[in-house]
């Protein structure tokens, strides 16, 4: 006897577009052999499913327990629908923006690259070796590239770079890391580094504009870095005229400048940093931490005036 189906629509608010929500919950029916859909509303994740009542009461209950790290979920609605005769199989469909949910838009933050990112980053068999738009559904930009909502890639400044096969064949892959991951891209068919001397003398691109930043860098010059989130002036922290340089720059004349550290190691060398402290640094926020600086510290006291703490941050 064929056990009794069941089917809910269940609306999902908070930051809950741009984390891998979709392909989390994709590949929590599928687990629990259920049929329907989800798709990204203007403010929130819409999923409908079908199947056997036990499993969709036990992928209701895993759906809030086990989301992604970057997720907030905020409130779970759940409405009880007539079965339908004819339903296939479970798929991300089509978002949709819906009006009276303009007032409830949640914006997914930047994140810092993910560990398994900065691995691939830094293997030289991997073919995003060195690239530095590299990005995975766990990580990257969302809020500097998003221009609207429902959060998709036509709906971001990504839209102008289309994926190549093997990054298509990723997008569309819900074993992989970057399942419907909208930044997804790498050298073949994403953004490049451009390099633009203060000048306008030259504009160099790709290995070339990286190999002239450093350069600029190693010769107490000031380097303005266009990232995730906006721009940062890079220069040398030992050095006064380097810190002269972007105060002028800044017009911070006299207020504090936070430091850009390769990793916490290097921040205890110049600061006292707790257990608490070193969670904050390496967060997916990456947030600029105060801290207590050591006596013996060796910077310029021309980073910070008068103060005896130091913004720090790492990249």
């Amino acid at each position: 006897m064929q056990s009794l189906e069941i089917r809910q629509r269940i609306m999902v608010k908070g930051v809950v577009q741009g984390v891998g929500f979709r392909p989390y919950v994709h590949n929590l029916a599928l687990q629990h052999g259920l049929r329907g859909f989800v798709r990204n509303s203007c403010g929130a994740v819409e999923i409908e499913v079908q199947g056997e009542a036990e499993s969709v009461e036990s992928f209701v209950e895993r759906l809030t327990l086990q989301s992604p790290p970057l997720a907030q979920i905020l409130n779970v609605e759940i409405e009880n629908c007539p079965p339908l005769l004819q339903i296939g199989s479970f798929q991300i469909i089509e978002s949709v923006a819906t009006a009276e949910q303009k007032n409830e838009i949640f914006v997914p933050p930047d994140t810092a690259t993910c560990n398994d990112c900065i691995a691939e980053l830094f293997t030289a068999t991997n073919r995003r070796f060195g690239y530095p738009f590299i990005n995975c559904t766990n990580c990257g930009p969302r809020f500097t590239i998003i221009e609207k909502l429902p959060y998709d890639r036509s709906a971001t400044t990504m839209k102008k770079f289309r994926m190549c096969k093997l990054c298509s064949q990723e997008y569309e892959d819900h074993t992989d890391r970057r399942f419907h991951a909208q930044p997804n891209a790498c050298f073949e068919c994403g953004p490049r580094l451009s390099f633009h001397a203060a000048d306008r003398s030259q504009v160099l691109y790709s290995n070339q504009a990286l190999d002239a930043a450093i350069t600029a860098l190693r010769a107490d010059q000031v380097v303005a870095v266009k990232g995730v989130g906006g721009f940062h002036f890079l220069g040398n922290a030992t050095c006064l005229n380097v810190i002269d340089a972007i105060r002028r720059h800044k017009g911070r004349i006299d207020k504090p400048l936070a430091v850009m550290f390769r990793s916490t190691d290097e921040v205890e060398k110049v600061c006292y940093l707790s257990k608490a402290e070193k969670a904050l640094l390496e967060s997916p926020e990456r947030p600029i931490v105060l801290l207590r600086l050591r006596k013996e510290c060796n910077l310029p006291t021309a980073i910070a005036p008068g103060l005896d703490e130091l913004g720090a941050m790492l990249a």
